[in-house]
This record gives C-alpha cells, sequence and structure tokens, in this order.
C-alpha cells in the first residue's frame, strides 16, 4: 500500500474524506474566503477588486494539482480542506503558466522571487508536505484545521516520516508547534516581499 493510500484510510477511518472532483470549485471558494487576508497569497494579489474572482482561479488550479498528484482532504460539511504531498509525489511547486499568470494579471517578478525564496527550503529526505489547510472563516476555532492535520500526522508517526510547510503569518506559529512542527528556517522574497517560515515536524528521538 502506498503512503498515500495508507493516510487516505486513516482520515477515512477519523471521518475525513478525499474531496470529489465536483467540490473542487466550492473549495477554491472557500480557501479564497480564508486566505483573504493571508500575507502571502496577499502580495502575490494584492488587488482587491479582483481578489475574488482572481484567488478563485488560482486556488483551483491548486486543488486541481493537489488532487492528480496529491491528497485534498475536507469533511462532509466542507467546512475545512488540507492539501497534502505524500512522499512518492512528484516534486512541488505552484502550478502557474503564462496563461495563468496573464489572465490573472499576477506579477511575473514577484512570482518568480517567491518561487526563489521557498526552494531551499524543499526537503530532500522523504516527507509529508502541507501545501494548504483552512477552515471555513465561519467554523473558525471550532477544531476543524486540527482535524484536518490529524490523520497525516499519525501516518507521519506510524511511518517514521517527517513532515513540512511554509507559512506567512506569525499568527500561525503557535498553532503548528503545538502540534510538533519547529520553525527551521525563516526568509522572505526579495523587494518588500513576506516573511516566510518553514517549519519541519520529526518523528522518535527527532522530535
Amino acid at each position: 500500500m502506498s503512503e498515500r493510500d495508507a493516510a487516505l484510510s486513516e482520515a477515512l477511518r477519523r471521518g475525513l474524506r478525499e474531496a470529489r472532483r465536483e467540490e473542487l470549485g466550492s473549495l477554491a471558494a472557500l480557501l479564497s474566503r480564508a486566505f483573504a487576508a493571508d500575507p502571502v497569497y496577499r502580495w502575490l494579489l494584492p488587488d482587491d477588486g479582483r481578489w475574488p474572482r482572481a484567488s478563485a482561479v488560482l486556488f483551483g488550479e491548486i486543488l486541481e494539482l493537489f488532487a492528480a498528484t496529491g491528497l485534498v482532504l475536507t469533511d462532509a460539511a466542507g467546512a475545512g480542506v488540507s492539501l497534502w504531498s505524500p512522499p512518492e509525489a512528484p516534486p512541488r511547486g505552484l502550478p502557474i503558466s503564462l496563461r495563468l499568470v496573464l489572465r490573472l494579471g499576477l506579477a511575473v517578478g514577484r512570482l518568480a522571487r517567491l518561487g526563489a525564496t521557498l526552494a531551499p527550503f524543499a526537503a530532500r529526505e522523504p516527507h509529508w508536505y502541507l501545501a494548504v489547510v483552512a477552515t471555513a472563516p465561519e467554523r473558525r476555532r471550532s477544531g476543524v484545521a486540527t482535524r484536518m492535520l490529524e490523520p497525516i500526522l499519525a501516518r507521519c508517526d506510524a511511518a517514521l516520516l517527517p513532515a513540512y510547510l511554509e507559512t506567512g503569518a506569525a499568527a500561525n506559529l503557535a498553532f503548528y508547534e503545538r502540534r510538533g512542527f519547529r520553525v527551521v528556517g525563516e526568509t522572505r522574497p526579495r523587494r518588500g516581499g513576506p516573511v516566510i517560515w518553514a517549519l519541519r515536524r520529526g518523528v522518535g528521538r527527532d522530535r
């Protein structure tokens, strides 16, 4: 059994499931609302007037990528979502094409600087990578985000695999640290980009 299948089995046991393709649009809208004040995504898409549509398109592309190559978890109510790359997945990266750049009006220079900033954080060891976890704004502080992480973190412990993530929100650091993550790097894109932290969750004595 692959790591992805083992993790999905654990998620199902805990009341989560893999998102269906027809749900990706509504989950993109959830991500758009959840990340409306996120420092990194708002640095990429700073125009308030364009944010609702442009962010939904961007998150739709990201969801499509993870649905094809990783794992998109949600619950029956659609109150939260988490996007993961398992150890056997292709190297991660934003699914940004020139077509999408032009469609969204993304600043190409900012996008390139973000990619260069995150590249050194790409782990070389087998690991689970958390790309996104989000809760519908009206359901925050109700344990949804924790539930979206639990199956994969349990799988990490069972398989003795580390987990990695990056965040540009300082308020999220304590949340992740309570779940075993530790900051392993801090950086920011050149020319005024937001601070970004890289976090790793080890296993065994590595914790």
